[in-house]
């Protein structure tokens, strides 16, 4: 699994050669990155997530192409579509697709996360950027935006676009091309970024690929396995829930229950029959959804203790420390320093 903190150089190098190939000087950025021309596209290469923002940034400020965002999209896409497809292996609809994909925190590393909310008769997946503030975060949404429609698309018997697109900033030139490459229209200001499907489009089967496609062969060992994963459809799809409910405070059992349409009884039951309880689940989610949240970004550590569900920062200090051994600011600065931030 990549580092928190850092995200598949993959990616990254396939835009710099790019670039390189339609006379876009890289070679300072590739000596500040230590990226070479000839490096690897392998998922175990990374690069700090601030570094490749900052890359992110630098790129599309040299103007060269139309939608900076659009080609970033059309990338990011191409490399996770091996990954996506060995995914889909395992499961049999769109939402036991999507239900796997946040428990391998992220396939191209920090970068920040999907999840998935129901409301009436509409699905959303919602994209959290890690670094919301930083200026290339615009462009880093609306391609990600654009990877995931690219990939549902691919896994999908009975491909659909989006009905609707969120986004939280403004109008801006070039989103005709935007709205073009989504196939839907798009709603500005949003509070959050968000490809909105129907409903039904959740139930619909994903194909079962047996011969994958050439290039997926050199994934395959880099991919995540099941046995990584560790989990099933079912905690997967549990753990969205808790993670999308855990500002509410702190997502009860009843609300989870309620949004997985399941009683706390059978809750409790399918949670014990995999040897699992309610209260470890959330807490494993908390543990994780700290480091990530305190390295990544901004937010204060009372902020942060808001977002796990904590009524006080104080309470969230002291958990804190029993999983990890130090307090949250302790943990990151000390990280932040590690990682060069």
């Amino acid at each position: 699994m990549i580092p928190a903190g850092y995200v598949s150089a993959a990616p990254l190098v396939r835009v710099l050669n790019f670039a390189e190939q339609n006379g876009v000087p890289t070679d300072p950025l590739r000596k500040r990155m230590q990226l070479e021309l000839s490096m690897p596209v392998l998922l175990d290469s990374t690069v700090p997530l601030i570094t490749a923002m900052n890359a992110l940034q630098e790129l599309e400020a040299l103007g060269k192409w139309p939608n900076f965002a659009i080609l970033l999209g059309r990338i990011v896409a191409s490399e996770l579509s091996p990954l996506h497809i060995q995914l889909a292996k395992s499961v049999r609809t769109v939402a036991d697709w999507l239900g796997v994909l946040p428990p391998t925190e992220s396939l191209i590393g920090d970068l920040g996360n999907l999840h998935m909310r129901t409301r009436a008769n509409r699905c959303e997946l919602i994209w959290a950027l890690s670094l919301p503030q930083h200026p290339a975060a615009d462009s880093a949404t609306d391609a990600m935006l654009i990877a995931t429609s690219r990939n549902l698309d691919q896994i999908t018997i009975e491909p659909s676009p989006p009905s609707q697109a969120f986004l939280t900033r403004q109008p801006k030139p070039g989103d005709d091309a935007l709205k073009k490459e989504l196939r839907c229209d798009i709603v500005y200001g949003a509070q959050a970024a968000a490809l909105v499907y129907p409903i039904d489009f959740f139930n619909r089967a994903v194909q079962q690929v047996t011969g994958l496609l050439p290039a997926v062969g050199a994934f395959q060992s880099s991919a995540p396995t099941e046995a990584e994963i560790r989990v099933s459809p079912f905690i997967a799809r549990l753990s969205n829930t808790i993670l999308s409910h855990l500002h509410h405070n702190g997502a009860p059992i009843e609300t989870v229950a309620s949004a997985l349409f399941m009683s706390v009884r059978t809750l409790q039951r399918r949670l014990k029959e995999q040897g699992l309880s309610y209260q470890q689940v959330r807490t494993e989610l908390r543990q994780s959804r700290s480091k990530k949240l305190l390295l990544n970004s901004e937010l204060s550590v009372e902020q942060v203790a808001e977002k796990l569900g904590y009524e006080h920062a104080n309470a969230f200090g002291a958990a804190f420390r029993s999983w990890w051994g130090v307090s949250p600011s302790r943990y990151r600065k000390q990280h932040r320093i590690h990682m060069g931030l």
